[in-house]
């Protein structure tokens, strides 16, 4: 018998030794989700708010957004333009709105449709229906 196999926990002859785990949880800090779900809302895959966040992966963003029940959004196909027609003094309320949170005003809009398509209730409270 070789020194190797009367160790304890030592590799079996013929068999690799196992590598030390790795460190699993990274800790999200809320400002960090909050960026990452606003992302997530404006359509960026999980790659791309890793890249943005630094210091981690495309699979660790879509665990931790999992994990707080924010959906990332998938894109099938290429997106879709919608015109929507409003009037002046709309159209500056979204922009001053926009301006704001540092974002285009179609983003917003774009960001304000999915959250209400996401939250049927508050959409039927807003359109003043009874479900």
């Amino acid at each position: 018998m070789s020194i190797a196999e009367k160790e304890p926990g030592s590799a079996k002859p013929g068999r690799k030794p196992k590598p030390p785990p790795m460190r699993r949880n990274r800790s999200y800090f809320g400002p960090e989700k909050m960026r990452a779900a606003y992302r997530a809302g404006q359509g960026w895959n999980a790659g791309e708010i890793a890249m943005e966040m630094g210091g981690t992966t495309a699979r660790k963003v879509r665990d931790m957004l999992r994990t707080c029940s924010i959906k990332l959004v998938r894109p099938f196909g290429r997106p879709k333009a919608v015109q929507i027609h409003c009037t002046n003094t709309d159209l500056r309320l979204l922009e001053d709105a926009a301006s704001d949170r540092e974002v285009e005003a179609g983003d917003l809009a774009l960001h304000i449709i999915r959250v209400l398509l996401q939250e049927p209730v508050v959409m039927a409270n807003l359109l003043d229906e009874d479900r």
